[in-house]
C-alpha cells in the first residue's frame, strides 16, 4: 500500500509540551497561527505516493517514527565541532542552534553594521512583534504542504534577519544548525525569516550537520522577502548522519528587479527532501538555483524546485547534478509555471546525473507549464555512466583506474561548485569532494601518483 500512517496524537502532545515549557505565553496572533497550522497538518496527513510532488519519495520512514521534542540545548556541542564547517574569518555574524535551541556562547553577533539586525526568532518575537506578525508564515505554503504546516504549528526558534534599504553587507551571515546528543529519536523545526530591504545586498550560509549518528528529523522552513532591486544569495549545505531525516523548504518572494541565488549541497542523511520555492512578485526579477547531490549506500536525496513566473520580464535558471553509488536514489523535480501575464519570461533547467552502480537510481522530472506566448523556455535531463572514452584516455596517459575515475567524478561535480560565487563556501564543498574523490586532489596539486 502507498498510504502511510496518519499523524498520531503524539504531535498534539508535543505541541502541548512546547507551550508548557515556554517562559511566557506566546502572542495571541502566534498561538492562533499555530493552531490553524496544526489543524491543517491533521487534515493533510503525511504525503504519499498519490501526491504528485512526492511520487518518488516515500515518507514512510518518517511517518513510522515517534519523535520527541529536542530538549537538550547543550547536546555535547562545543566550538571544536564547528571548525570543519567554519567560513573562517569571512563571516560577518554567526548564529548557532543546537538541537533547535539558540546557543549564545557559540554565536557571534557583534560585528554587524548599522542597518542589519540578526537575532534568534525567539528574541525577535518580543522586540519585533509587529514585523513578525506582518510577515511570518505569510509566504511558505502551510495550506498544501504538510511538513510546512507542521513546522508552522511548532514555530519557536530559528533566525530572524532584517536588512534596511540600501545596506550592502559584503561578508556572509552564517547560520549553523547542529544535531547533538539528545533523547533520540527527536525532532527539531527551525523557522527562519529574512527581510531584505530595497536595494540591499546580503549573503546567507545555512549549514546543517550532526555530531552523532543518531536518528532525528530536521524539519525546517525559511521565508525570504526581497525588496525592489535587492540582491540575496542563500547557500545551503547539509551533511547529516546516516540515520537522519531532513526536510527543508525555502520560500523566496522577489520584488521588482531583484535577484535571488540559491546554492544547495546534499551530502548526508538517510532521507533528504530539499524544497526550493521562488515567486516573482514584480517584473524584472532574476533567480539562479543550483544544486549538487552525492549519495551512496541507501540514501535518498530529493531536490524539488518550483519557480512561479507570475510577472513579465523575469529570468530563472536551474542547474543541478547528482552522483549516485550503491543503492542511492536521487530525485529532481524542476517545475516552472509561466502565468498568462508573464511575457518575456526566460526560464532554463538542466539536470545531469551519473550512476556509479547498477543499483543506483535517479528520477528526474523537469516540468514547464507555459500560459504566455512571448517566452524563452528550455529544459533537459540526462542520466548515465562515466564517459568510457574519457576514462580510457586518462588510463592511456598513465593514470590507474581509481585515479582516473576520481578525476572524472571530481570534474563533473566541480562544474556545479564553480557556479557558486562565495569562495569560503566553495572551499567547504571542495574539501568534501577531495575526501570523497581522494585521487583527484593528487592530480590537482600536482603530486606524484
Amino acid at each position: 500500500m502507498n498510504v502511510v500512517a496518519e499523524p498520531a496524537a503524539f504531535h498534539r502532545a508535543n505541541l502541548e509540551r512546547l507551550l508548557a515549557r515556554q517562559s511566557r505565553p506566546a502572542p495571541s496572533w502566534l498561538q492562533s497561527l499555530r493552531e490553524r497550522a496544526f489543524g491543517r497538518f491533521e487534515s493533510l496527513g503525511w504525503p504519499t505516493a498519490k501526491h504528485e510532488d512526492w511520487r518518488f519519495t516515500s515518507v514512510k520512514p518518517i511517518a513510522r517514527q515517534t519523535f520527541n521534542l529536542a530538549g537538550d540545548a547543550d547536546g555535547g556541542v562545543a566550538e571544536a565541532h564547528l571548525q570543519p564547517y567554519s567560513l573562517g574569518g569571512e563571516a560577518a555574524a554567526r548564529l548557532v542552534f543546537v538541537n533547535g535551541a539558540f546557543r549564545e556562547d557559540l554565536s557571534r553577533l557583534d560585528q554587524l553594521p548599522t542597518g542589519v539586525r540578526a537575532t534568534p526568532l525567539s528574541h525577535a518575537l518580543s522586540a519585533e512583534g509587529e514585523t513578525l506578525e506582518a510577515h511570518l508564515a505569510r509566504y511558505a505554503n502551510s495550506r498544501d504542504e504538510a511538513f510546512t504546516a507542521l513546522n508552522t504549528a511548532f514555530i519557536e526558534e530559528g533566525a530572524f534577519l532584517r536588512v534596511d534599504d540600501g545596506v550592502k553587507l559584503a561578508a556572509p551571515i552564517h547560520l549553523v544548525f547542529v544535531a547533538g546528543e539528545g533523547d533520540a529519536p527527536f525532532i527539531v523545526q527551525p523557522r527562519n525569516l529574512f527581510l531584505v530591504g530595497a536595494g540591499a545586498e546580503i549573503t546567507l550560509v545555512e549549514s546543517h550537520f550532526a555530531t552523532t549518528g543518531q536518528l532525528y528529523l530536521n524539519n525546517g522552513v525559511t521565508e525570504m522577502v526581497l525588496g525592489d532591486g535587492a540582491r540575496a544569495a542563500h547557500y545551503f549545505k547539509e551533511d547529516h548522519g546516516p540515520s537522519a531525516f531532513h526536510v527543508s523548504t525555502v520560500q523566496a518572494r522577489l520584488g521588482r528587479d531583484s535577484r535571488f541565488e540559491s546554492h544547495n549541497l546534499l551530502f548526508g542523511g538517510a532521507l533528504i527532501r530539499n524544497n526550493i520555492r521562488v515567486a516573482f512578485g514584480e517584473p524584472g526579477g532574476d533567480a539562479l538555483v543550483t544544486g549538487l547531490s552525492i549519495g551512496q549506500d541507501g540514501q535518498l536525496l530529493d531536490n524539488d524546485v518550483f519557480i512561479d513566473h507570475a510577472r513579465p520580464d523575469c529570468a530563472s535558471e536551474q542547474y543541478f547534478k547528482g552522483i549516485l553509488d550503491d543503492y542511492a536514489h536521487a530525485v529532481f523535480t524542476g517545475r516552472v509555471v509561466v502565468r498568462p501575464d508573464a511575457q518575456k519570461t526566460d526560464a532554463r533547467q538542466t539536470n545531469r546525473n551519473l550512476l556509479l552502480s547498477e543499483t543506483a537510481r535517479v528520477d528526474a522530472k523537469p516540468q514547464l507549464e507555459i500560459y504566455a506566448d512571448d517566452v524563452k523556455c528550455a529544459h533537459g535531463a540526462t542520466t548515465g555512466h562515466l564517459d568510457e572514452d574519457a576514462f580510457f584516455y586518462l588510463k592511456s596517459r598513465g593514470l590507474d583506474p581509481k585515479t582516473a575515475r576520481d578525476l572524472l567524478l571530481y570534474a563533473f561535480a566541480h562544474e556545479v561548485i564553480e557556479r557558486m560565487p562565495l569562495e569560503p563556501f566553495r572551499k567547504l564543498a571542495e574539501t568534501f569532494l577531495y575526501q570523497r574523490f581522494a585521487k583527484a586532489r593528487l592530480i590537482e596539486e600536482g603530486s606524484s601518483l
